[in-house]
Parts: structure tokens; C-alpha cells; sequence
């Protein structure tokens, strides 16, 4: 059944159709339409089909109608939502918002593009149909130009105008397409396993604490959430690998603190992570830690502070390699403290630590994971932690900013982003999905557990937190001159 207010045309015409209802009016037809959604009748005829043109100026007085006629609706659908299955909507006067409100309700499937698509086609073609149409037009309505009597305007001019008007059509309707194919993709995402390349090797904390998150989220997406490690230096391949993917929301990226410090460490990137990506939410904040060894002299920050302006240069801090998280927080922390000392990089964790006990480090800078068991067994002695906030998992030790380096903050963090033109509603999706895995209690405590302050965030904060932290670091690189790469 095709439903037509036959007002909107200049004469009759005949339909493809077998069945056509030519209305009077827009609100006559939205009087049909309340009619057939909530009499009951179109459940009796199961595979009839109703075309509705220009349904975007009828709805407004439709949607009127099934306010007022909410107790007619009682008992026929228990969801008036299920009468539009049966019907696909013209739309040739839609604005986005009743697009939107179509593609929401009945399904993106449900709504038809292109005005009057029943009827054949019979105009002539080109720019002389334009030409034609308008020149009467203009002739019927007596149309002069400026203030003249009886002129006509000249046919260049209305010709332009004309083609003008195609073009803001099609402006229109590519609008429309994007936002249909948009909302099309949200609703069904995902339909198959989504994939995060994550710049790390397996088995350290990063990998942890993204399978830790991808395992919720294969619970609430009700698809596989994959972890795909590409490690290399300064995290490029899997950055690029990223980038270069469809923007469709199946390959994500795992975010982190050192796409905002690469950028002062190499010479060039193949990308540029402020503006390549579209950031979704954090997921967490690595805390690091100060420490020396459990028989250190130096029983407070003050204390360490203390010695290495009494001696400058000549305590040495462990750290990993040069230009990683905890190098860069110990050359912050020298900054900030006023003191001079010799940063040392070493390649492992367990290398620090022998040298620590062993007297040729004086203290060492490392993240919360592995030093948890050294510190609550009384190996190691923690003097502060790097976040701007005592850590749960380890409450009686203060920050650096209380125990003596006002300001002081430094924390590795991970959040998620996928490539750019990502579409919107699925980028809100994500978002949405990941805020409530990091609030689960039992992804808190595991995070927690490997020294991580689980949170989430919208994408706008992640987008501020990467530029705020890119330049941040900058100038903490260029003060330590750490060379490029």
C-alpha cells in the first residue's frame, strides 16, 4: 500500500504500486497512519507493506496524534514501536532529527530514500528539464526582476539557481545516507570479534590489564574482545597498524602514556596521535614508586632529598631504558626537587633491584606491579608513590607531592582509540562499555592488584590528557636532553 498526500503534487499521476491511497493532506495522512498502526488490522495482513511519502512532514502531526490517542493504542500493540515493522517512510522532507527518530524506532531498513520512488520517472533529462520547469514557472508567477514590470530574469542566471538547488539536494541526501548508514552500524555492532592491538609483548602489565578489560567486554558486547600484541620500539607498528585499519570499530588501538612521549623521542612518526585517532575512554593509571633498599639510611623522601643536595651527582637512581616511563619520572622528579643525581637505565626490573641491595644504587624508580610483593614482604622500602593520590592497594605511603616535591606527578597511563572516522554512535558505544567494565568491582580489584587505578573517562578527556601529557614530557625530554631516536 503506498499512502500519498496528492496536495504536494502538481497533477495526478499513476502509481507502480497495486494499491495507492492518494490523501489530501499531510495531516490527513498522518490520521491514516494512526489509524492503521493502532486499529490492529495490519496484524491481520502479516505481508503487507505500507509506503508512506513524505512521512517526514506527516510524522510530526502522527506523533501528535498517538499522544492523544495514547488509549486506543492500549491492547492492540503492548509496543507501539512494533507497528512500524510494516512500514518504510519516504524521505524527501526529513530534517536529521526525525531521521534519527525513524532509524531509532523502526530500524534504520525502514526508511526509503528518494521522494515519490513508486512512480516512473517521465521527465526529460539534463539541465533543459531544469531549464524548462523553471522558466515556467517563473513566467506563471509573474516573476520580474528587482523592481522592474514584467521582466524576466536572465536563463543563466536561473539556470545557476536551479543547479544550486540539485546540488544542496544532494548535499541532503549524502548527509542522510551517512547518518542512516551511521545509526545502521551502531545498532548492529558488533557482529563479529573486535581486535586491540596492543604496542606491548605479553606477560607484563599493560597485556594484563587489557585482557583483564577485553574479557569484560566480551561479556557485555556479546563478542569476542581479542588482544593482538605487536611490540616494537617507541610502540610504531602496532600505532601504524591501526591507523591504516577500516574505521569501523573491529580494530581498536590500546592507548597509552607513550604515544604522548614518542613524539619527543623519534625524529618522525608514520602518524600523528592527536589527530589520526579518535580517543575513547581511559582505562586505567599506572602508579609508579621511589624506593631504596629495606637497610637504606634514607627513611623519608626529605631524607634522600637531603643527601643528593649534600652530594650532587653522586647518587645513582636505577631506572629502565632511556626515554621509558620510569626514566622519564625519575628526570621529573630531579627537575622538580631541585637535586642532581645520576639516572641509570638498566634492562630488567630484577637487574635493578640486585643492584639496589648490592649498594650501586641508592634508590630506583619503577612501576607499582612488581614491587608490591617487595614492598608488603619488607624487601624494599617505598618512600612515595608518583600518583597525585595515595594508591589503594597501599594506603600508609604518601605521594611525592606530600612527602616533600609539591606538584609533583607522574603516572603511566592506557585508555582505547581507533582510527579516525570511526562513526560516532559506535565510538559512544565503546565508550559506554568500557566506563562500566572498569567500575566492575571484580576488574577493579584485579587491576588494583597489579598496581593500576582503574577508570574510565569520556574521549574528550583522553583527547585533553594526550596533548596535556605530550607536552608535558616534552619538556621534561629536552631538560634531561635525552637524545632522539
Amino acid at each position: 500500500m503506498f499512502l500519498h498526500p496528492m496536495f504536494l503534487c502538481g497533477e495526478p499521476r499513476v502509481a507502480d504500486y497495486d494499491l495507492v491511497n492518494a490523501i489530501g493532506r499531510l495531516a490527513d495522512t498522518s490520521i491514516a497512519v494512526s489509524r492503521l498502526l493502532f486499529s490492529g488490522h495490519l496484524l491481520k495482513f502479516p505481508g503487507m507493506k505500507l509506503v508512506i511519502a513524505h512521512g517526514g512532514g506527516a510524522l510530526p502531526y502522527a506523533l501528535g496524534r498517538l499522544a492523544r490517542n495514547h488509549k486506543i493504542a492500549q491492547g492492540k500493540y503492548a509496543d507501539p514501536r512494533k507497528g512500524f515493522e510494516a512500514m518504510y517512510f519516504d524521505s524527501c522532507v526529513f530534517d536529521a532529527d526525525t531521521l534519527e527518530y525513524l532509524a531509532r524506532k523502526a530500524g534504520p531498513g525502514r526508511v526509503m530514500l528518494g521522494s515519490d520512488q513508486p512512480f516512473p520517472d517521465r521527465r526529460p533529462r539534463a539541465g533543459e528539464a531544469a531549464r524548462g520547469r523553471v522558466f515556467q514557472r517563473r513566467a506563471e508567477k509573474g516573476h520580474t526582476r528587482r523592481n522592474g514590470s514584467g521582466r524576466v530574469p536572465h536563463p543563466r542566471g536561473l539556470l545557476e539557481s536551479a543547479m544550486k538547488g540539485r546540488d544542496c539536494m544532494r548535499r541532503i541526501v549524502g548527509s542522510v545516507l551517512a547518518l542512516v548508514c551511521s545509526a545502521s552500524l551502531a545498532q548492529g555492532y558488533p557482529n563479529q570479534p573486535v581486535k586491540i592491538l596492543l604496542p606491548y609483548g605479553a606477560g607484563g602489565v599493560a597485556d594484563i590489564s587489557a585482557r583483564v578489560v577485553a574479557q569484560k567486554l566480551s561479556q557485555q558486547l556479546g563478542q569476542q574482545v581479542l588482544i593482538e600484541n605487536r611490540p616494537s620500539a617507541g610502540q610504531i607498528v602496532a600505532t601504524e597498524a591501526a591507523k591504516n585499519a577500516a574505521p569501523d570499530g573491529y580494530t581498536l588501538l590500546w592507548f597509552n602514556q607513550g604515544h604522548a612521549v614518542s613524539a619527543s623521542l623519534f625524529n618522525s612518526l608514520p602518524y600523528d596521535p592527536a589527530k589520526d585517532f579518535l580517543p575513547i575512554s581511559t582505562v586505567g593509571f599506572f602508579g609508579m614508586a621511589l624506593l631504596v633498599d629495606s637497610k637504606s639510611p634514607y627513611a623519608s623522601l626529605k631524607d634522600l632529598i637531603a643527601a643528593a643536595k649534600a652530594s650532587p651527582g653522586k647518587l645513582n637512581i636505577g631506572t629502565t631504558s632511556p626515554g621509558g616511563t620510569q626514566h622519564i619520572a625519575a628526570e621529573l622528579f630531579k627537575s622538580m626537587a631541585g637535586v642532581d643525581f645520576q639516572t641509570i637505565p638498566f634492562k630488567t626490573t630484577p637487574l635493578i633491584i640486585t643492584s639496589l641491595k648490592g649498594g650501586d644504587l641508592q634508590a630506583m624508580v619503577e612501576i607499582l606491579a612488581p614491587m608490591i610483593p617487595h614492598i608488603k614482604s619488607g624487601n624494599l622500602r617505598a618512600l612515595a608513590v608518583t600518583f597525585d593520590h595515595r594508591f589503594a592497594g597501599l594506603p600508609d605511603i604518601p605521594t611525592l607531592a606530600e612527602a616533600g616535591v609539591p606538584g609533583y606527578e607522574a603516572s603511566a597511563w592506557n585508555g582505547v582509540a581507533a582510527p579516525l572516522k570511526t562513526p560516532k554512535p559506535v565510538i559512544d558505544r565503546l565508550n559506554r562499555e568500557i566506563n562500566v567494565a572498569v567500575e566492575a568491582p571484580e576488574v577493579k580489584q584485579r587491576l588494583q592488584d597489579l598496581g593500576v587505578d582503574a577508570k574510565g573517562s569520556t574521549p574528550e578527556a583522553l583527547h585533553a590528557l594526550l596533548v596535556s601529557e605530550t607536552a608535558k614530557w616534552k619538556k621534561v625530554i629536552e631538560a634531561a636532553k635525552i637524545p632522539k631516536q
